[in-house]
């Protein structure tokens, strides 16, 4: 059974050293309808990632999303507070 990995990320920017708002990750088989295993959510701090880019344009690209999105990529609420990078 092979078993694949997805990994998505909400950043500030389109660089590699983009300000990371959330990473999410599953591990799943794509030959298979079967449910998702091993799934992971993590909001991390902003502020944690000083040396880490934010970019104006990509800044008002979230602007323009649903409320609901944007709440859940900015708010505190449950955010990982340690340094990550």
């Amino acid at each position: 059974m092979p078993v694949h990995a997805m990994i998505d990320l909400e950043t500030l920017d389109v660089t590699p050293n983009a300000s990371v708002l959330t990473v999410g990750g599953v591990k799943f088989d794509p030959n298979t309808s079967s449910e998702p295993h091993s799934e992971f959510y993590y909001k991390l701090d902003i502020d944690a990632q000083s040396s880490r880019k934010v970019n104006d344009s990509t800044i008002a690209w979230w602007g323009q999303q649903d409320p609901i999105v944007q709440q859940e990529a900015f708010s505190e609420n449950d955010r990982v507070h340690q340094k990550i990078f």
